[in-house]
């Protein structure tokens, strides 16, 4: 798949903008300048391995009321002169980010598109860089609220549709995740807590039983890593506002309910954040016209995997066996709500 990537996909060629300077240009024309801006307060993610912010200028030796209006009929075009610069791995990344560069060439800002603009892509032997919009306000965004609950599963559905047409404009298939396929991480959690008394087995077959079942259940194109820090927008929602996503490292088609399994985990915090999950899930199922028990299956399944997960990848926790426990418990609890949820949709259906 990745010499696909390389070879297929990219044709060892640059797709647009293939450095700062360029995409300034593309933003402001000719005469563009790039000023870089510091970005040290931004999260770069698992995938990133070095990331750097710029901001289109003009020379200040242009009239002002003609530098002013190069720049405002940019920004009415473009949204945004501010751009990010991010290098990672030749993987799965690459292949979404091509998808998405391809469903927006050159959009106005009326388009409002729920990804950052892409506006330039190289492929190399060992790493891929893109050249895309940076958005405003990213991890600033906190919902709380049942108002806001609805507005963002408006976006996320919003969010999955289009990266199902860029999937099938780019004709390039994605991902298919299989959630809870593998055991293998469980298990080896299950034996790190110490306790020779706990029915592994009879978990993992519960699980099994879990992951059998979703094997047929609707699938959506997911961003599959929702949550605050891989959101920007206003920090006050309303039924006019908008969420933009970014981060695509972790896109592939997976069960339906599968982009709220991080407000599903953390429903198990408070009864503020169930309150919020219920909204979401609610409205969420009206849009994607599937029933709610389904997608809250789903939703808990995939929180549960991603669970194990997050365990697996922070090594100091695996270390200790109370931490390893404490996930456990979490695990078994997500589990018995995803089955909760997976009797009633056998009920409903």
């Amino acid at each position: 798949m990745l010499n696909t990537i390389k070879e297929g996909l990219f044709s060892k060629r640059a797709l647009g903008a293939q450095s700062s300077a360029a995409a300034a240009r593309r933003l402001l024309g000719p005469l563009a300048l790039v000023k870089v801006v510091d970005g040290s307060e931004r999260p770069q993610g698992f995938t990133s391995l070095d990331m750097g912010f710029f901001v289109a200028e003009l020379p200040q030796w242009l009239p002002r009321f003609w530098r002013d209006g190069l720049l405002a009929r940019a920004e009415s075009r473009w949204g945004s002169l501010r751009f990010v610069q991010k290098r990672f791995g030749v993987d799965e990344e690459a292949i979404v980010l091509r998808c998405l560069f391809l469903a927006s060439p050159c959009p106005p800002r009326s388009l409002r598109l729920p990804v950052p603009l892409i506006l330039g892509l190289t492929a190399g032997d060992e790493n891929c860089q893109v050249l895309m919009e940076d958005l405003p306000n990213v991890g600033k965004l906190e919902l709380t609220t049942p108002g806001e609950a609805t507005v963002l599963a408006e976006h996320i559905i919003r969010l999955e549709s289009y990266l199902a047409e860029a999937e099938g404009r780019a004709a390039i298939p994605l991902f298919r995740h299989r959630v809870l396929a593998n055991t293998r991480r469980l298990r080896k959690l299950i034996r790190r807590t110490n306790d020779s008394s706990f029915d592994c087995s009879g978990l993992i077959m519960r699980v099994q039983a879990l992951a059998s079942w979703l094997e047929g259940a609707p699938m959506a194109l997911c961003h599959n890593d929702i949550g605050p820090g891989n959101m920007a927008g206003d920090n006050v929602l309303g039924p006019d506002s908008e969420i933009r996503f970014i981060d695509f490292g972790s896109v592939s088609h997976n069960v339906i309910g599968a982009d709220l399994h991080h407000y599903a985990a953390w429903g198990l915090d408070s009864i503020e954040q169930q309150t919020f999950f219920e909204h979401l899930s609610t409205r969420y199922a009206e849009l994607a016209s599937q029933p709610v028990s389904l997608v809250r299956a789903g939703a808990y399944a995939y929180g549960l995997e991603r669970s194990v997960m997050r365990w697996w990848r922070r090594k100091e926790r695996r270390q200790f066996p109370a931490r390893a426990r404490a996930f456990l418990v979490k695990i078994q609890i997500l589990l018995s709500r995803a089955e909760a949820e997976m009797l009633l949709a056998l009920q409903e259906s």
